[in-house]
């Protein structure tokens, strides 16, 4: 009787890339065939079927688990799906779907982010130079645009032909970035307690050296 009273998640970390964009395994680039993984939900005791109607996140998970406890969400950073399903179109929040990853820069110089945003219809990467905490923009090394419903496997590249919508996602970029800066100055810090057990598991993983 476990699963009929049981309310089930399933996501993935991230995909992984095959080559289809000259890159194998992943972390190392922003493609859909990295950052767009399944989300299913199943309720307790429901035969309750749908499709969100708007993009969804893995931030999402947090609110969505929360949404089963009498534990009120702290903050309104995710979305609980659970009310969401099938949603009209009119009452959808407006948001992005956002990935990033950062990469190591050489000795002396700042480091490399890669943020993506993502539409139901486009999604915008840009890479730039950033400060240690990842929340500046120093300096946009590359942009790219892609129009998903004509070229879902993110080919053409439309940054340089499409400047109102480059103009959009750059300012949907420097909110995010503001937002986040803001979000992490809410966040106490406590004290760290290292279990010699655990840093061994991850040692083993390759997380840690």
């Amino acid at each position: 009787g476990l699963y009929d009273t049981s309310f089930i998640l399933l996501t993935a970390d991230h995909g992984e890339a095959f080559y289809e964009h000259k890159n194998w395994q992943h972390g190392w680039t922003l493609y859909d065939e990295i950052v767009h993984i399944p989300m299913i939900l199943k309720w307790p005791k429901s035969k309750q079927q749908g499709r969100v109607a708007t993009l969804v996140s893995q931030t999402d998970v947090f609110a969505t688990l929360l949404g089963q406890t009498p534990v009120s969400l702290p903050h309104a950073r995710s979305f609980d799906l659970t009310q969401n399903v099938e949603m009209r179109s009119q009452n959808r929040p407006r948001r992005y779907a956002i990935s990033e990853f950062t990469s190591n820069p050489p000795p002396g110089e700042p480091p490399v982010k890669h943020v993506s945003l993502r539409t139901n219809s486009n999604k915008y990467v840009a890479s730039f130079q950033t400060d240690t905490d990842g929340f500046s923009i120093y300096d946009i090394i590359t942009e790219e645009l892609y129009d998903l419903h004509n070229d879902p496997l993110e080919i053409q590249n439309l940054a340089t032909s499409s400047e109102a919508k480059l103009l959009s996602f750059r300012k949907g970029l420097a909110a995010y970035l503001e937002g986040a800066r803001t979000f992490k100055s809410w966040q106490d810090g406590g004290l760290v307690l290292e279990d010699e057990a655990i840093i061994k598991r991850l040692k083993a993983l390759g997380y840690m050296q």
